[in-house]
């Protein structure tokens, strides 16, 4: 599944399914052409999202036994990997400065906030509601300053292939 480049462009980071029915995070060279496993465990792990300073990378994983948000400093390898989301997280997105992660919580309908007691230390991040929306959020896109949101509520119907956009929600 496509995701995330790094901020220089020369590495492509995704997720594909491996092993029957598990997803792993894979990076490509884009110098090389080349693929090589970022990280693989017997769980899903999906969605990466690179930060925009390119030090971590952002991703879900199902090693709590419900998908959970994870960071991992690119520079330390697996040692520095942390749970952010507390209740379940998914679609995980950086503020252009790269201190704040917004995701949607376990219950698909709740916008959170994730931003470093210190800056550049997420071992220990403050967790903020931003708000709810009244239906399961399908996609999450934050606008560089994470004042505004794109959110896909993925409500069937003859409009399928119409963009509703809603302002004033935060």
């Amino acid at each position: 599944m496509a995701r995330s480049f790094s901020p220089d462009g020369l590495t492509f980071y995704y997720s594909s399914a491996t092993s029957g029915t598990s997803w792993n995070l894979f990076r490509l060279s884009m110098k090389t052409k080349i693929a090589e496993s970022f990280f693989s465990t017997a769980f899903n792990e999906d969605e990466p999202e690179i930060s925009p300073d390119g030090k971590w990378i952002a991703f879900r994983s199902t090693a709590t036994g419900t998908s959970e948000i994870y960071l991992q400093n690119l520079s330390r390898g697996e040692s520095d990997r942390m749970r952010v989301s507390s209740k379940g997280g998914r679609d995980s997105r950086w503020r252009r400065d790269g201190q704040e992660l917004f995701y949607i919580a376990g219950d698909g309908r709740t916008v959170m906030s994730a931003t470093p007691r210190v800056p550049g230390q997420w071992n220990d991040p403050i967790l903020t509601e931003l708000f709810r929306v009244p239906a399961d959020i399908v996609g999450l896109e934050a606008l560089p300053d994470g004042q505004s949101f794109l959110i896909s509520d993925g409500t069937p119907g003859a409009a399928d292939s119409l963009f509703h956009i809603i302002v004033g929600l935060k």
